[in-house]
């Protein structure tokens, strides 16, 4: 073979549907799930909100337990504090990926049928 060919999939012209949004994009602008740029900014900036918030929630839950069952002394608060502090990163952390994953997997239902050949689910299983 002397010239080189582009490797091109089969598919409309040069777009697909983002599947989350039903947005005609180029394949370039989609990434392997076939979401836009946009669609995955808005979900991790969802995902991270939500994170915050299992953060909070474990942080809280936490310091109970180290109120009640721990029973700090006077001369540890600092080490308590950070220990709290540590759990709020940690758990939101794990929070946001949990969340974003969960986001990713679900996939969009703004835009079910996106794809063609995939039909559009009953409007009381979505």
């Amino acid at each position: 073979m002397t010239g080189s060919k582009e490797f091109r999939l089969a598919g409309p012209e040069d777009g697909l549907p983002c599947t989350n949004c039903g947005m005609v994009r180029s394949r370039a602008d989609l990434d392997r799930l076939l979401w836009c740029q946009g669609c995955i900014d808005a979900s991790r900036a969802r995902a991270a909100r939500l994170g915050w918030g299992i953060g909070v929630v474990v942080a809280i839950l936490a310091a109970l337990w180290i109120w009640l069952f721990a029973a700090p002394t006077d001369l540890v608060w600092g080490g308590w504090a950070a220990s709290l502090v540590a759990l709020l990163w940690l758990g939101a952390r794990f929070g946001r990926e949990i969340t974003y994953g969960v986001y990713r997997a679900r996939g969009g239902p703004k835009a079910p049928d996106a794809l063609p050949g995939v039909e559009r689910p009953p409007p009381g299983l979505r």
